[in-house]
Order: structure tokens, then C-alpha cells, then sequence
């Protein structure tokens, strides 16, 4: 079973992966068979393969991105992580404020993930 630790660990990875852009390392995080979708309500993505195209093309359509846990909170195989994550395009930036919600194998990988954010959690800002 995840341990506090192991969970906290986990999201210092992801953030490093996302920010980094290196959507390999990010789809490493994950089961093969998993289920992420962001945000929520949205179809999800199933499958390495989905979930390498979604980080793919938020990749493709900005010029750098940070992504920052503010909070960390786990219990059992699950962590909710209060996020914020700054995506520069030409021109400006976008600014989510969310939640984001794994839930994890005892191998510490994401089985699923789920963002929380709609529009009255983005921001822009002009260059």
C-alpha cells in the first residue's frame, strides 16, 4: 500500500515531469490501463497512449509550463494535490488554479487521475 510518503513523492514527480514537458516521464507515472481526465466531466483519456496525447498537445500548443503542488493531501491510495500550474503561450500566459486527485497501486503508479478547475479558475496574463 502507497504510504504518505511514497504519495508525496509521487506528486514531486509528476510536478518535475510536467514542468519538464517530458511527456515519457509523465506517462511513466501512470499504469498502463489508466484513466485521467482534465478536468473533470470531460471525456476521459484511457491508456498510455491517450494520456501521452493529451500532455502532447498541451505541450505543442505552449512554450514552457510550471506546475506547483501548494498542498498535498493523502489518505490510503488517493492524494489530492491543490495545484497551480502557469502554461506560456506567444503573448501571455494561462493560469489554472485547481485540484487534481490520484488515485494509486501499491506500485506507487496513478491508476487515475482527475482534475478539478473550470473557467472561473483560469487567468491570463499578457506578456
Amino acid at each position: 500500500m502507497p504510504t504518505p510518503e511514497s504519495l508525496r513523492r509521487l506528486v514531486d514527480r509528476y510536478c518535475t515531469a510536467v514542468s519538464s514537458r517530458d511527456v515519457d516521464a509523465v506517462v511513466a507515472l501512470f499504469t498502463e490501463d489508466a484513466v485521467q481526465c482534465d478536468p473533470a466531466g470531460t471525456p476521459p483519456n484511457v491508456g498510455h497512449e491517450a494520456i501521452a496525447a493529451f500532455f502532447r498537445s498541451a505541450v505543442e500548443a505552449s512554450t514552457a509550463t510550471t506546475f506547483q503542488a501548494l498542498a498535498v493531501h493523502t489518505s490510503g491510495h488517493h492524494v489530492a494535490i491543490d495545484f497551480q500550474v502557469v502554461v506560456t503561450m506567444d503573448g501571455g500566459s494561462m493560469v489554472i488554479a485547481g485540484i487534481e486527485v490520484f488515485s494509486v497501486s501499491d506500485d506507487d503508479r496513478i491508476t487515475a487521475s482527475t482534475a478539478y478547475w473550470d473557467d472561473n479558475d483560469v487567468t491570463f496574463r499578457a506578456a
